[in-house]
């Protein structure tokens, strides 16, 4: 049994550095989509502003504009014009990675090797890559 759990989290592991491989390379590249800027001048009025005004009928919350606050503070952006892309999307990178993580608490239920095997998968898929490199609130829905 504890030899099963070892090679499950060595694969969980693997499947950690996979998703980060996948998700963090030239985040800069791709210009940002529509959804992605409306996100960025919201973003943006928090940054600049310390005001966020939620609105249910257009958004999904004030989880991505605080958490790209903590990225812009560590990458030292000031206003929304001195950030990158790559330091919006950075956060959903860093969402999209977790969720690979999120297997090990359910592995007990789940059985070791499902776990394991559901991280690899999370950690690979096309449209997880993809979301989890998308300036939108969807990567951390899915964690949360």
């Amino acid at each position: 049994m504890m030899r099963q759990k070892k090679y499950c989290l060595i694969m969980i592991f693997i499947a950690v550095v996979a998703a980060t491989l996948l998700r963090v390379p030239r985040l800069n590249i791709r210009p940002m989509h529509t959804d992605e800027a409306v996100h960025a001048v919201k973003f943006g009025q928090l940054l600049e502003e310390n005001d966020y005004r939620y609105d249910r009928n257009e958004y999904h919350g004030p989880t991505l504009n605080y958490f790209t606050l903590i990225a812009a503070k560590l990458s030292s952006v000031g206003d929304l014009a001195s950030s990158t892309e790559a330091t919006l999307r950075i956060v959903p990178v860093f969402f999209g990675v977790l969720l690979v993580l999120m297997f090990i608490p359910a592995a007990r239920g789940l059985g070791f090797w499902v776990a394991a095997f559901a991280s690899v998968l999370v950690a690979v898929s096309p449209a997880m890559v993809f979301y989890s490199r998308y300036y939108i609130q969807e990567s951390l829905l899915v964690c949360f």
